[in-house]
C-alpha cells in the first residue's frame, strides 16, 4: 500500500516524472540497503542496523510506504533496546518487496 498523499506531495514539486525517478532510484538502491541490514543484524552490529533501517525508513516515508515505515520503526526500536529479532528483519524485507511492487507502475513516467 502506498500513501497517495505522499506521492501527491512529490508531484506538486516535480510532477509525475519526479515520482517515477524517485521510485526507480528506490527500487534500484533498496536491495543493497536490505543486504547491508541483514549483514549487520547477523553480525550483531546494532549501530549499522539502526543506521540502515533509518535510511530505508526515510526513503519509504518519502514514497508513501506506510507498512515499510512501521517495519523500520520496529527494527530501529529493537536495535536501540539492544537486539534485533530476525523475524522483524524478514518482515521489513517483505514490506520492501511490497513497496517496490506498488511503485513499479510509476516507472514508466520517469522521463
Amino acid at each position: 500500500m502506498v500513501d497517495q498523499e505522499a506521492l501527491d506531495r512529490i508531484r506538486r514539486i516535480g510532477g509525475d516524472g519526479l515520482v517515477g525517478r524517485l521510485a526507480a532510484l528506490f527500487i534500484a538502491d533498496v536491495p543493497l540497503r536490505v543486504a547491508r541490514l541483514h549483514e549487520a543484524a547477523l553480525a550483531g552490529d546494532l549501530a549499522n542496523v539502526l543506521r540502515t533501517s533509518h535510511s530505508i525508513r526515510g526513503s519509504a516515508a518519502t514514497l508513501g510506504g506506510v507498512k515499510l515505515v512501521e517495519a523500520c520503526r520496529t527494527v530501529e526500536r529493537e536495535a536501540l533496546a539492544g537486539g534485533v529479532a530476525r523475524g522483524n528483519v524478514d518482515e521489513l524485507e517483505i514490506a520492501v518487496s511490497a513497496l517496490c511492487e506498488a511503485l513499479r507502475p510509476y516507472l514508466g513516467v520517469a522521463a
